[in-house]
C-alpha cells in the first residue's frame, strides 16, 4: 500500500476575496484551487514552499486563506508540512503533492534531484591528444556527496573528442570545441571543453615596474583563460578588476569586458613574452565617496557620463 502523509493548517477557511480592491463584506465562495507552477524540483534535504491559489466562482484570488490541508503520495521521497513546505528525503520523482480545501483539490508534481551536480575534474580546456578520466559528483542541500550510478557519457562532437560511455575516459582528438554530457536516470550535466595545440604565446604574464598596479594573465593554447589586477591609484580608491574571458587570441591584439565591471581590456602581444594594454575608462557612478573626492567628482552632477581612466600596464613571462 502507497503511504499517504496528512496534515492540516487549521479546521476552517476565512477568505476575503481581492480584486484590485476587496469587500470583506461579502467575499465568493472558494471554487478552485491550483498551483501558478504545477511541476517543481526540490533538493535532496533541501525544502520548497508550494503556495496554492484559491479563486472564487467569478476567478478572483482569495487570499488570507485557513483551513487548507496537504499531503504528499510518497512522503518517504518528499514530505510536506502544514505550512506547505516540502522536503526532499530521497531522489527521484514525480511526488504528488495535494493541497485540499473542503471538496476542492489541486495538485503539484514535485521531483528530488541533487542540489549541485557537477562534472570533475573542472577542465575547460585541452591540448590535442590529452586525456582525462571525468567523473560525475552530486551533493545534497547540505553540501554533502551524493552516491552518483549508471552514468553515461557522450560526447556531442567525436571528431574533437571521444569519450568511453561508461567509464567517461575522454581523449581529445583534434582542435575545436565540444560538450560533454554526463546522464543518469534523474539528471545529468555538461562541460564545454576547448581542445587546441600550444602556442608560442601561452604562459602566465605578471606586471613588472608598474607602480600601484599589480596584473596577471594566463594564456593557454592560445586563449586568454584568466586576466586579474589589483590597482591602487589612491589610498581611498581600490579597484579589483577580474575576467575569465577564454578568448582566442587571432593575431596579435585582443579585447574583452571584465567579469566585474562594465569596462574592458584591450592590448597587444609585442612578442611570445611580452604584452602592453590597458583597462578602459571606469565609470565614476560605481566609486566610492572617498575616491570620487580624490578624482575631484564629489560634487559633480550627472556621474552616469563621466569616467576615471584605468590603468594601462607592461605584462611580461617571468
Amino acid at each position: 500500500m502507497r503511504a499517504i502523509s496528512v496534515v492540516t493548517a487549521g479546521a476552517c477557511a476565512v477568505f476575503v476575496a481581492c480584486s484590485g480592491t476587496s469587500d470583506p463584506a461579502a467575499p465568493g465562495a472558494p471554487a478552485s484551487i491550483s498551483f501558478a507552477v504545477p511541476t517543481a524540483t526540490v533538493a535532496l534535504r533541501g525544502d520548497i514552499t508550494l503556495a496554492p491559489i484559491v479563486r472564487d466562482g467569478a476567478g478572483l484570488t482569495i487570499v488570507n486563506l485557513t483551513g487548507v490541508t496537504w499531503e504528499s503520495s510518497n512522503p518517504q521521497r518528499a514530505s510536506v508540512d502544514v505550512q506547505g513546505v516540502v522536503r526532499g528525503v530521497e531522489l527521484g520523482g514525480p511526488v504528488t503533492i495535494r493541497a485540499r480545501l473542503g471538496t476542492l483539490e489541486g495538485s503539484a508534481q514535485v521531483t528530488v534531484v541533487p542540489a549541485e551536480v557537477r562534472i570533475t575534474p573542472a577542465v575547460t580546456a585541452l591540448g590535442v591528444g590529452t586525456t582525462v578520466q571525468l567523473e560525475l559528483a552530486a551533493f545534497d542541500a547540505l553540501d554533502t556527496p551524493i552516491a552518483v550510478e549508471a552514468v553515461a557519457w557522450t560526447s556531442n562532437t567525436p571528431s574533437v573528442t571521444t569519450i568511453d560511455p561508461v567509464t567517461g575516459f575522454l581523449t581529445a582528438i583534434a582542435p575545436g570545441t565540444s560538450t560533454i554530457r554526463a546522464t543518469t536516470e534523474l539528471f545529468y550535466a555538461d562541460v564545454g571543453i576547448f581542445v587546441g595545440v600550444p602556442q608560442a604565446i601561452d604562459g602566465e604574464y605578471v606586471s613588472t615596474n608598474t607602480p600601484n598596479l599589480d596584473a596577471r594573465m594566463t594564456v593557454f593554447l592560445g586563449r586568454i583563460t584568466r586576466f586579474t589586477a589589483d590597482f591602487r591609484p589612491y589610498p581611498e580608491c581600490q579597484f579589483e578588476f577580474s575576467a575569465t574571458p577564454n578568448l582566442v587570441v587571432s593575431g596579435a591584439t585582443f579585447n574583452f569586458q571584465l567579469s566585474n565591471w562594465t569596462s574592458t581590456v584591450s592590448g597587444t602581444f609585442v612578442s611570445d613574452e611580452a604584452v602592453v594594454g590597458g583597462v578602459g575608462a571606469i565609470p565614476a557612478s560605481l566609486l566610492s565617496p572617498g575616491c570620487l573626492l580624490r578624482y575631484g567628482l564629489a560634487n559633480v552632477g550627472n556621474l552616469s557620463t563621466r569616467n576615471v581612466v584605468g590603468p594601462s600596464f607592461a605584462l611580461y613571462k617571468p
